[in-house]
């Protein structure tokens, strides 16, 4: 069994209850408590306790990581705010770089009519690049006539 009296709580004198202690100092603007007065130090222990609780709420990360991003864990089942947004910013990052690739975006283009249009096969077009090369083509056929 542990020895509570060699603690230096326990060398103060005589014990207050939190909720007889007023506190004095600083509150924040976002605290409920920042208007009122005579504030003690069990009402600003609880308005502590409420924020904390608040904020793990609000940074709740359980559902992330099951869908297309895999999120570095330090701990199983325990996913950082720090390492969402940094594999956010690496997704970010590859996304920018393809932007101008257009070789790979894949645009579904089979069920366009392409009426007039042929290509050189006669099987139809199977990408959005010789779609496009088949329409110019076409208008400078036209233009050139």
């Amino acid at each position: 069994m542990c020895d509570c009296k060699t603690k230096r709580k326990h060398t103060c004198g005589k014990k207050i209850q939190a909720v007889c202690t007023y506190y004095e100092s600083y509150i924040p603007e976002s605290s409920e408590l920042h208007d009122s007065d005579c504030k003690t130090i069990e009402e600003t222990t609880e308005d502590l306790y409420h924020i904390t609780e608040d904020i793990k709420d609000n940074i709740n990360l359980e559902d992330l990581g099951s869908d297309c991003l895999d999120y570095e864990e330090e701990e199983v089942g325990k996913i950082k705010v720090r390492e969402v947004l940094k594999k956010h910013e690496e997704e970010i990052c590859l996304l920018k770089e393809s932007v101008g690739d257009t070789d790979g975006i894949n645009f579904d283009i089979s069920d366009i009519d392409t009426a007039c249009l042929v290509d050189e096969c006669g099987t139809g077009f199977s990408d959005l690049k010789s779609l496009l090369q088949a329409m110019i083509n076409k208008i400078c056929d036209c233009c050139n006539n």
